[in-house]
């Protein structure tokens, strides 16, 4: 472990490290599970699995969240790699993941593929959740998590297209502007007022 985290694999080669800070987060969504299972076990909505049972339900539903989030953030990486972009690392940290990629995108083309890649992934990551609740018995814990985690995937995707930096959406409108325009400077500032526009929509709601 380093001032920058530690290391907990690799994945084709690229470094996948992990932020003390992270565990913060990795603790406040174990809590997250661990009440949404006590709630929905209460309600009679999940058959009862005694406390180690929502305690390791919980524990495994917060692994596979941030199993996600990485997936999300290595489809942003391998198509950084196909496009021959070097990738430092994928990083989990208090504020979710990232990957550190080592250049901008050369083309309009190019940004809009590797930024793309992460929300699809999450989505499709969604749809095999939702899939895969099917083949658990309702009111089971296993049932309720993959419903759970097909949600927040879905979610995950879906908000990460809002249209401004810093999230994919950013840069998707970012892409799209540069290539209708072909001004990368002048896409960047649009794709900035986006984040602004966002970020005040969000304190509004």
């Amino acid at each position: 472990m380093n001032g920058k985290g530690f290391s907990i694999g690799r994945i084709h080669g690229i470094p996948i490290t992990v932020d003390a800070s992270w565990l913060i987060v990795f603790f406040l969504i174990w809590m997250f599970f661990w009440t949404d299972l006590v709630t929905a076990a209460n309600q009679g909505m999940v058959a009862s699995a005694g406390s180690v049972g929502v305690w390791v339900g919980a524990f495994v539903g917060t692994l596979l969240f941030f199993g996600s989030i990485v997936v999300h953030e290595l489809s942003h990486s391998l198509v950084a790699v196909g496009r021959g972009i070097q990738v430092k690392r994928i990083r989990l940290f208090i504020f979710g993941g990232v990957s550190e990629i080592e250049e901008e995108a050369t083309t309009p083309g190019v940004e809009f593929a590797i930024t793309i890649a992460g929300p699809l992934a999450s989505v499709i990551l969604g749809g095999m959740f939702f899939g895969f609740s099917f083949l658990f018995a309702g009111g089971t814990i296993v049932h309720h998590l993959t419903e759970r985690l097909a949600f927040v995937n879905v979610v995950l995707g879906v908000f990460n297209l809002a249209p401004g930096f810093p999230l994919d959406g950013g840069r998707v409108l970012r892409s799209i502007v540069w290539k209708v325009t072909g001004d990368f400077d002048r896409a960047t500032r649009v794709a900035v007022v986006g984040g602004r526009a966002v970020a005040l929509l969000l304190v509004v709601v």
